[in-house]
């Protein structure tokens, strides 16, 4: 839980960064500017998230799924945020999905270059003890 009201602001540096791609090039901002920004978006992601969770306590449910937020959009009157955020969200996890089957890919070739290191070794000391028994048997 946050500690106090400063905990619950969102980073400056994001919302610097947000603000900057937002407008065009040339366009300064204040930094009271700035923070009034910081300060509102702060609002209203807990907001959302009240709501959110509101619902989710609702349907039964401690934790909030995605379709609670899309739902609490709509039900405060941000339904045209609706389907950029869930466009970007299916992107979001197909990114995460690709980066857990490349990083598995990256695991099972790993493994199995060690194996084949492995039966290499295995090799060469089968062959080294193969010699020693024909040396053995030719004496």
């Amino acid at each position: 839980m946050a500690e106090c009201l400063d905990d619950l602001n969102l980073p400056n540096t994001i919302i610097a960064r947000l603000i900057k791609d937002a407008l065009p090039q040339g366009v300064s901002v204040t930094a009271e500017a700035k923070a009034a920004i910081a300060r509102a978006a702060s609002v209203f992601v807990l907001y959302l998230t009240n709501m959110s969770n509101t619902k989710a306590k609702q349907d039964n449910r401690k934790r909030i799924i995605p379709k609670d937020i899309f739902d609490t959009l709509c039900e405060a009157d941000f339904a045209e945020f609706v389907v950029p955020l869930q466009e970007s969200f299916t992107k979001y996890k197909q990114t995460q999905n690709n980066k857990k089957a490349q990083k598995k890919d990256s695991m099972n070739t790993s493994k199995d270059e060690k194996e084949i290191m492995e039966d290499g070794d295995d090799n060469e000391q089968n062959g080294l003890s193969e010699k020693s028994d024909s040396n053995d048997n030719n004496q």
